[in-house]
């Protein structure tokens, strides 16, 4: 049995896109929770099931550096973080995994693709080492 998905914790610059994907997991039962502050986001992910973030963040912040911070910090070093983005060479794929996240998302992404994504992501139980390869989606 999945774990009971309450909150999910979006991080990214464009507001449009948190809003609409924040109204959608609200109509869902989810609780969204919306920053565009890295700052913000390394206090408000403790409290999340999952992140969602992307790689280019607000004043030049890198969404990745975040992931990096999450992965180190105890209290969320095993939270599943998903990479949603614009970003989709395959050195921005590279680089992500790289950080720490469980799966990268292209956009423009379908908020149905986005919710199945969280789920399943938080059917798998982080260990201490990443999941295997074929976590990136």
């Amino acid at each position: 049995m999945a774990p009971q998905l309450r909150t999910v914790l979006l991080v990214g610059p464009a507001q449009d896109d948190r809003e609409m994907y924040a109204e959608y997991l609200r109509c869902r039962g989810v609780t969204p929770i919306e920053t565009d502050d890295p700052a913000a986001a390394l206090i408000a992910a403790a409290d999340a099931d999952v992140v969602v973030t992307g790689v280019h963040l607000t004043a030049g912040a890198d969404g990745l550096e975040l992931i990096r911070r999450l992965r180190a910090a105890d209290r969320t070093h095993f939270k599943p973080v998903i990479v949603l983005t614009a970003s989709v060479l395959a050195t921005d794929r590279q680089r992500a995994t790289a950080a720490g996240c469980d799966v990268f998302l292209p956009k423009p992404c379908d908020p149905d693709t986005l919710l199945a994504e969280i789920r399943r992501v938080m059917t798998v139980c982080r260990k201490a080492t990443p999941f295997p390869d074929q976590r990136i989606a």
